[in-house]
């Protein structure tokens, strides 16, 4: 007999008919990196001209809206995803999963914080140089930190990547050493994040939007003095 509307409905949410497993496997993560690269491309030009242009030095304050709206909207997208609802529901009860998740947080705050400040001083390209470069220490740390072995092949892709990145920014520098060593560290700092978020989703299977969610809940108490007395 013919499938019902449901079990048509089904094969196409789940993926088994071979058109959408198609738009699954080559359009998402296409969509996905395009909507990336303009988010990035639109919150550098924006935190430039606002930091730059405006002389915005309120940047506690910022950060603590962009923690506060984050932990929002994760949370209302936990109410009303269809299907597949985001899991937020994990209780931070334990001291292994607070030490867990606790350092993604602070240094996901430095890493904004040294990135804010190197934007301000040094020039677009420069800052976007020197960022680009936080797949080599990311590399380093997740092979000191949790061991993990990369095959020669994802060795010199990243080692071109950065190459590349360092040849584009050549021709940019304004000789703002402050800036500069403001955004390595922001460099570090986002290559450590990335490697202590992985490690804390591989013992507490947080994913990346429970991750994300807990880090900015606890982000909220370390922006507040900052933001009120800065």
């Amino acid at each position: 007999p013919p499938p019902t509307l449901q079990e048509t409905q089904e094969l196409l949410v789940v993926g088994k008919d071979r058109g959408p497993t198609l738009l699954s496997r080559h359009g998402v993560p296409l969509a996905a990196a395009i909507a990336y690269g303009t988010a990035s491309v639109v919150a550098t030009l924006s935190n430039k001209a606002l930091l730059s242009s405006w002389q915005f030095d309120c940047i506690f304050s910022l950060l603590l809206l962009q923690n506060a709206l984050t932990a929002l909207l994760l949370h209302l997208a936990a109410q009303t995803r269809y299907r597949q609802p985001l899991r937020l529901n994990f209780a931070l009860d334990g001291e292994s999963a607070f030490r867990l998740v606790a350092p993604v947080s602070v240094l996901s705050l430095l890493n904004v914080l040294c990135g804010m400040w190197a934007l301000k001083l040094s020039s677009v390209p420069i800052y976007q140089t020197l960022k680009r470069m936080s797949p080599l220490p990311a590399m380093l740390l997740d092979a000191l930190l949790r061991r993990k072995a990369f095959s020669l092949r994802i060795r010199v892709s990243v080692l071109t990547v950065c190459a590349g990145a360092f040849v584009a920014g050549c021709g940019d520098l304004d000789r703002n050493v402050l800036g500069y060593l403001l955004a390595a560290a922001s460099c570090v700092l986002q290559a450590l994040y990335l490697v202590l978020a992985a490690r804390a989703d591989d013992e507490l299977a947080l994913g990346a939007q429970g991750l994300l969610y807990y880090s900015s809940l606890l982000a909220l108490p370390l922006l507040l003095a900052p933001a009120v007395l800065l």
